[in-house]
């Protein structure tokens, strides 16, 4: 039975390891509901492969975690070969993709509010034309007055409409660097990587900043092949309100302010509530100052906490004794495998014999070669 309060993010299992789902930010998280995705603290080129799976197949194999299905991400690995040297770089910028709702400018707008109040006066009240003007000239002031954003060396006000827009929207940026070195051996293959990532919204307070390494090593020696795989993320992310079912988003007060509300004080600080001057009493820059989210993310994946690896480490640390990592080792093994036979059991392409059944097992690998031949 499902629960109105259960997530509905998968399980993430990256190179062998499952990783927590859902939101990774969401402690430091007030303002802001988009979180942080496991998926946000990848490399993107560093990937090698993407596998999706659902329904009964992922819980099977990963239990109750995986009701909401599971992504299984593998990171690349080296090749036989000679070292291979890559680097890459990009950087760009961004910008408000259209003039979205334009504004009257402050000028535009005062000439507009004073015809209406003239025409006010005109047939409402019933003024002559001149009459008329001198109504609107004297109460424009409370409906558009150009406000005082500062003073001069003597003191006298400086007047400027504010541009909300030209305020609160800006030029994004971003720059992306990453190297990578694999190759190896005939036994021992290597894949290496380190990245950094840097991005600034069109919007105060809007960033994230990631550096990545990624370190996949795979070695044969007789009959065993180890392969050790590390992650490691270490990520900064800020993000403002971006408005719910019950709030608008900082942003969207952009194109409700007033040129004739401030953004700042004649001091330079930043206003806020009446002191804007504003209806709605809202300093977007004030308020992004105050409802943003800032995360710092940190995390390591390390393949030897698999099965096998942890609990001889436990015993190399004193955690444990031999007997008990080796208890600890079969009996893991043992739960692993019941979850991978049924798994396999599922596939109607596989063909599953006795192993002393030596004769059926030869027949059918002649039929198939035969097969094969055709």
């Amino acid at each position: 039975m499902g629960s109105i309060n259960a997530g509905n993010n998968p399980l993430y299992v990256i190179d062998g390891t499952p990783m927590i789902s859902g939101d990774l930010s969401a402690a430091q998280s007030s303002y802001n509901e988009s979180g942080t995705s496991a998926l946000a603290t990848l490399n993107s080129n560093d990937i090698e492969s993407i596998t999706v799976i659902k329904d009964a197949a992922a819980a099977s194999l990963y239990g109750s975690r995986a009701a909401n299905g599971v992504i299984v991400i593998t990171t690349k690995s080296g090749k036989k070969g000679k070292t291979h040297v890559d680097f890459r770089s990009d950087w760009g910028f961004s910008n408000l993709a259209i003039d979205y709702r334009p504004m009257l400018g402050g000028d535009d707008r005062r000439t507009l509010l004073s015809l209406g109040l003239k025409n006010f006066a005109l047939y409402k009240k019933g003024m002559s034309e001149a009459d008329a003007e001198a109504f609107a000239k004297k109460n424009i002031e409370n409906y558009a007055a150009k406000p005082t954003v500062g003073y001069d060396e003597s003191g006298n006000p400086i007047q400027e409409w504010t541009d909300w827009k030209d305020i609160l929207f800006k030029t994004g940026h971003h720059q992306n660097y990453q190297v990578s070195l694999s190759g190896g051996s005939e036994n021992t293959q290597f894949y290496t990587s380190l990245s950094y990532m840097k991005q600034t919204g069109i919007t105060a307070n809007q960033a994230l900043e990631r550096f990545t390494g990624n370190a996949n090593l795979t070695h044969r020696f007789g009959h065993f092949t180890l392969n050790y795989s590390a992650l490691f993320t270490k990520m900064n992310q800020q993000l403002a309100n971006e408005g719910t079912s019950f709030a608008s988003s900082i942003a969207n007060y952009a194109f409700f302010q007033s040129p004739s509300s401030i953004a700042y004080l004649p001091d330079g600080s930043l206003a806020s509530g009446a002191q804007t001057k504003s209806v709605v009493k809202i300093n977007p820059l004030y308020e992004y100052e105050h409802s943003s989210d800032k995360s710092d993310i940190k995390r390591t994946l390390n393949s030897l906490n698999t099965v096998g690896y942890k609990e001889l480490f436990e015993y190399l640390d004193g955690l444990t004794t031999l007997d008990e990592a080796i208890f600890k080792i079969q009996s893991n093994t043992r739960r692993y495998a019941r979850k991978q036979l049924t798994w396999y059991k599922k596939d109607r392409d596989l063909r599953w014999f006795n192993p002393d059944n030596v004769e059926e097992i030869l027949k059918y690998i002649h039929t198939a070669l035969s097969d094969t031949s055709k």
